[in-house]
């Protein structure tokens, strides 16, 4: 049975092409390391809408065995890759990654463009919603 169409998680969908169509060009070692939060220091912070996007598209796509402690639920051990890179968060498409290169400028200006437009869809989710660390969200019961 298909779920009804959410028209808040088109709209983020919509933002995260035009995101990917921004860094369109950039290249990374795409070796998962910035999965692995606890080897980084540092994830991700995901608004409730992304959350909600995110752990729809996790349930629908289970791990085949568990990740280390402190990784990205979206981390596949297995293949080192995300398994839910479609609805990755916007954190993660702005190449939160530090490896990530691209010859000429990082384009600030447009993220914070970007980052503003998913603020604003996020409020229109959840007026009181706040960002939060990603792993956060997972352990909690509900985003």
């Amino acid at each position: 049975m298909a779920t009804p169409a959410d028209p808040l998680v088109d709209k983020l969908q919509t933002l995260y092409r035009e995101t990917d169509a921004l860094f369109a060009g950039w290249s990374c070692a795409e070796s998962g390391d910035c999965c692995r939060f606890s080897v980084t220091g540092r994830q991700p912070m995901l608004w409730p809408l992304e959350w909600r996007h995110l752990q729809r598209v996790l349930r629908a796509n289970p791990p085949r065995k568990g990740g280390a402690t402190g990784d990205c639920p979206a981390f596949d051990p297995a293949t080192r890759r995300c398994r839910a890179y479609l609805a990755r968060p916007f954190g993660c498409r702005t190449h939160f990654c530090a490896e990530i290169c691209r010859p000429g400028k990082n384009p600030r200006d447009q993220i914070r463009q970007l980052a503003r437009r998913l603020a604003d869809l996020a409020a229109a989710d959840q007026p009181t919603g706040s960002l939060r660390p990603l792993l956060s969200w997972q352990s909690s019961s509900r985003p």
